[in-house]
């Protein structure tokens, strides 16, 4: 099955990176049903740029590269199970730099917007909880290309890092994984001015 994904034209210019992914085959290989599972990336010239396979990696853009052509190739010994695959989701996943997330004391001060996080200490087998608030919409609406049902994911860590802390920094490495699914943009509310 073939795909096509065309960049925001702010990067047809320049180099970037990308890794297609196809979410309910990715991951599965010897446990799966389906033999092999590959996406081959072309540029708009038919120019083969990359391959990745059932545990997927970033293929390089080279700038001025166009529309891209997405090919999947997945192996079964049946055609049926195979034509079962046609309407197969291909997510394409890209960089788009930091994104700020505000943490809060309460469900209630993150509706507000309203204060912050407040430092603790948690002895053994405490626990408490953090509400992580949505992305500034009027931030959100300035990153190229983002639309209505996009996934953003990203990393947070809620432990300091010690100084000196025995045994490492004391922090999960590369943090807890988060994200949030981008809505539909508000509508704006027009004012009846014959009043």
């Amino acid at each position: 099955t073939e795909y096509e994904y065309t960049p925001d034209k702010d990067d047809i210019p320049k180099e970037y990176k990308l890794t297609p992914r196809i979410p309910s085959l990715n991951h599965y290989l010897y446990e799966s049903q389906y033999f092999a599972q590959m996406v081959h990336v072309y540029d708009d010239s038919k120019k083969l740029l990359g391959v990745t396979d059932s545990y997927p990696g970033e293929v390089t853009i080279p700038a001025n590269s166009g529309t891209l052509t997405l090919r999947t190739q997945i192996r079964h010994e049946d055609p049926a199970a195979l034509e079962k695959l046609n309407q197969q989701v291909v997510w394409v996943e890209r960089k788009i730099g930091d994104v700020s997330l505000s943490v809060h004391n309460s469900h209630m001060s993150m509706v507000a917007n309203v204060g912050t996080f407040s430092k603790r200490v948690l002895k053994p087998d405490q626990s408490t909880a953090a509400f992580v608030s949505a992305p500034n919409l009027e931030a959100l609406g300035k990153i190229k290309g983002l639309q209505c049902g996009d996934v953003l994911e990203g990393n947070i860590s809620y432990e300091a890092a010690k100084s000196g802390a025995r045994g490492g920094a004391s922090k999960r490495p590369g943090g807890y994984p988060i994200s949030y699914v981008v809505g539909p943009k508000a509508l704006e509310v027009k004012k009846d001015e014959s009043k």
